[in-house]
């Protein structure tokens, strides 16, 4: 089986499935990949996994994370099925650039798709009980297959020169750099840090730096983490006081000054300080925290629940 052979297959099951959901897509990969011999099954799936590795980059790795997947690397295995899952031209388009995908979202759809990356493995195992052999639970007697007539060194290296290739960003990435590293995501820079933390952060996991200064107290809404609160706190040497809560206005840290003076957790202070002090001491820079004033979330937050019609 050859790539593009590979790619007609998966363009043959998008298009007797219209709707693109997860359910009318397996029933018509059950359909169009029973039609394949054992042997077709197993290049299908040697193709389906070259492409699958190709992707475990951290740029789009972000970039799912940025459009709402799950950031764990088992849901980033998932983006990437449902990546190869939408197409030829969606799966290159993504890896030369990885804003693109945002272009081809379905109202409603899950960017994560486990399911059609063993597709090929059930049917494989299905033909083979068919012909009356026993296959024991935990045994998977397509991977078996593939290990044991591995691909050709040279059709894999044809396929991956077509991929697009660039320099992967660094690993270590955070919602901070998503402005950054995606800019056409978040066109309006007014809302891009309160969408980010809004949709991609999740309210669960926000809390409140409460700093007063000269002008007066400012409220700041951010992502919960010990770096974060120490970042936030080293960013603002000329504050008055800073105080930190979680959204319940539960007390996390209080400062005089930009110096912690009470921290009810000690293990969470802790870790605080081995990033603070060094900012405090001028052996640091205070690295960037995406923060927005919690009026500017709320606004943000009713806009979308209009334009939703919530």
């Amino acid at each position: 089986m050859t790539a593009e052979q590979f790619w007609e297959i998966i363009a043959e099951i998008n298009a007797k499935a219209p709707d693109g959901s997860h359910k009318a897509m397996l029933r018509q990969a059950k359909k169009v990949l029973g039609k394949l011999t054992l042997e077709e099954l197993v290049a299908y799936d040697q193709i389906f996994q070259v492409y699958h590795c190709a992707s475990y980059r951290q740029h789009l790795w972000a970039a799912s994370t940025a459009l709402g997947a799950s950031y764990s690397e088992d849901s980033f295995m998932d983006f990437r099925s449902w990546l190869i899952s939408r197409g030829k031209r969606v799966y290159m388009d993504a890896l030369r650039d990885p804003q693109s995908i945002s272009k081809v979202i379905r109202k409603g759809e899950q960017l994560d798709f486990e399911a059609f990356a063993y597709a090929a493995s059930n049917i494989y195992t299905e033909k083979l009980k068919a012909q009356g052999r026993t296959v024991e639970i935990g045994e998977f007697p397509l991977s078996d297959a593939s290990s044991a007539h591995p691909m050709d060194k040279e059709q894999k290296d044809a396929i991956l020169a077509e991929i697009p290739q660039w320099e992967d960003i660094k690993e270590g990435w955070s919602v901070n750099d998503f402005p950054q590293l995606f800019p056409a995501l978040y066109q309006n820079a007014d809302d891009a840090p309160a969408k980010i933390l809004w949709t991609v952060v999740g309210p669960e996991k926000l809390i409140r730096g409460h700093v007063c200064d000269d002008t007066g107290i400012t409220v700041y809404v951010f992502e919960n983490s010990p770096e974060n609160i120490a970042n936030f706190i080293g960013s603002r040497p000329m504050a008055n006081w800073i105080i930190v809560t979680d959204l319940l206005d539960q007390g996390l840290v209080s400062t005089y000054g930009w110096f912690i003076d009470h921290c009810p957790d000690k293990a969470l202070l802790g870790k605080i300080t081995s990033v603070l002090v060094p900012i405090q001491m001028g052996e640091a820079e205070a690295k960037p925290v995406l923060c927005v004033t919690e009026d500017t979330l709320n606004d943000y937050v009713e806009r979308a629940e209009r334009e939703n019609g919530d």
